[in-house]
C-alpha cells in the first residue's frame, strides 16, 4: 500500500521521476542483475513494502514461468521508458 517516487539519487535530473503505487515492484533490474540500485525511492505517504532477497526471487521465477514472463515484460517496459527519456534529453541538447 502507499505511493513511492523513484528518482536518480534523490536529485533533480533531466530524467523524469516516476510514481509507483500499490503492487509495484521496486529494484527489479538491480535485484536480478545483483548490482547496486541506481534509483532512490521515497515514500510520499504511509507505505508498506515487502523485501524479497535475490535468491528467493530467482527461485520463484525458476518455478513460475508465467510470473517470469511478466517480469520480462516489466523489464522491457522499463527499458523502453528509459530509452525514450534518453532520446528526449538528446533532442534537448541537440
Amino acid at each position: 500500500s502507499g505511493q513511492v517516487r523513484l528518482g536518480l539519487d534523490g536529485k533533480s535530473s533531466a530524467l523524469p521521476s516516476r510514481d509507483l503505487g500499490p503492487g509495484a515492484i521496486l529494484g527489479l533490474p538491480a535485484t536480478l542483475s545483483d548490482s547496486p540500485y541506481s534509483l532512490t525511492a521515497q515514500a510520499n505517504a504511509k507505505t508498506e513494502v515487502i523485501y524479497l532477497a535475490r535468491a528467493a526471487m530467482l527461485d520463484i521465477l525458476r518455478t513460475h514461468s508465467k510470473l517470469c514472463l511478466e517480469v520480462m515484460n516489466l523489464l522491457s517496459e522499463e527499458l523502453a521508458e528509459t530509452r525514450n527519456a534518453l532520446a528526449r534529453i538528446h533532442k534537448i541538447r541537440a
